[in-house]
């Protein structure tokens, strides 16, 4: 696969996970992980987030955030605020940056996860579009049942002979 198809499949399957799509999210955890770790309040990195975003509803989102954390809240809380933003995992991630004080390193890390999910569904997308027909190609057997429940109908049937 070439460069050009493997960017447009990678824009294609970078549907939105929460409320903004997962390059969306990469883009915002490595900005806000690199602008932490150079020493930049956490206030002031989300406002320059904000400027950057093009989605409205992350705009609203981060100025939710910004008002929260200039009134003494952390980040985390005030990203629990946004579910259909941050997910749990992320904001109990987040959290543990805080409490350990390794929040740029935490942020780096979630992109990098992020990124390791696109990477994921995009090998698992070309996979299964090179081998439409492999049984590997997909999680479930015939009928639509799971590998595993197809092998212990086969089973059973076999008892049944």
């Amino acid at each position: 696969v070439d460069a050009a198809s493997s960017s447009i499949l990678y824009r294609k399957i970078a549907l939105p996970a929460f409320g903004f799509s997962k390059p969306e999210q990469i883009h915002f955890f490595r900005n806000l992980a690199t602008m932490v770790a150079a020493g930049l309040s956490i206030a002031d990195s989300l406002r320059v987030l904000d400027e950057q975003a093009a989605n409205p509803g992350l705009k609203k989102a981060v100025g939710g955030m910004v008002a929260d954390i200039e009134n003494g809240q952390k980040l985390s809380v005030a990203m629990r605020k946004f579910p259909s933003y941050f997910s749990e995992y992320i904001v109990e991630t987040v959290n543990v940056g805080e409490v350990t004080g390794k929040l740029g390193d935490i942020l780096d890390h979630i992109s990098v996860d992020l990124e390791h999910d696109i990477r994921l569904v995009t090998r698992q997308l070309k996979f299964s579009l090179q081998h439409p027909h492999e049984p590997s190609s997909a999680p479930w057997g015939r009928r639509g049942r799971t590998t595993s429940e197809h092998h212990r109908c086969a089973a059973w049937r076999e008892r049944q002979n």
